[in-house]
């Protein structure tokens, strides 16, 4: 019996959550969140596709406007659901501020799935990360920025999204 030749990774059409984008969030000028009640900001529903891949591929860059503590972290988080809308951890599916159930973010936020962080240096202005390979569990997402870095991000929108990349793995057999 013949094995295959090669095992395949490929990339799809990159989907991008920020204002404007795939799926909308306002980022501009999100607060420090180091509460319970501040820092976190919900997306508008990504759509996957009826036909979604297994593994993305998520890359952020975030524009932070003062000197951000080094070693704290812009937290990426994502609630999953099989209609758009409303999923997980009490988002809403629309692009608005965070507060979780009770106005308590920070046990709401445990009910969604981390995605990853961005580590940040002791450094103003843009930040970027591969901050790590989603596996989906629904169509449909709803994302979750929490901002613990010590300082607002800036005013600048263009300057701050998440990208997800579709990872595609194909088995090649030549004959």
């Amino acid at each position: 019996m013949a094995l295959p030749d090669y095992f395949k990774v490929g990339e799809g059409t990159v989907k991008t959550v920020k204002s404007g984008g795939t799926a909308g969030i306002t980022l501009a000028s999100l607060a420090n969140g180091n509460t319970t009640t501040a820092g976190a900001r919900q997306s508008a529903t990504l759509d996957l596709g009826a036909l979604w891949a297994e593994r993305w591929r998520v890359d952020c860059q975030f524009d932070i406007a003062a000197t951000a503590t080094a070693g704290s972290a812009i937290n990426i988080y994502a609630s999953y659901s099989s209609t758009t809308g409303a999923g997980t951890g009490n988002t809403s599916g629309s692009d608005a501020t965070y507060a979780g159930y009770s106005s308590n973010k920070d046990a709401s936020i445990l009910q969604t799935e981390f995605i990853g962080a961005l580590i940040c240096s002791a450094t103003t202005g843009s930040q970027k990360a591969n901050v790590g390979i989603m596996f989906p569990k629904a169509r449909y997402v709803n994302f979750v920025i929490d901002n613990r870095s010590g300082a607002a991000l800036t005013s600048t929108e263009a300057n701050q999204f998440v990208n997800l990349t579709p990872l595609e793995s194909s088995i090649e057999d030549t004959v």
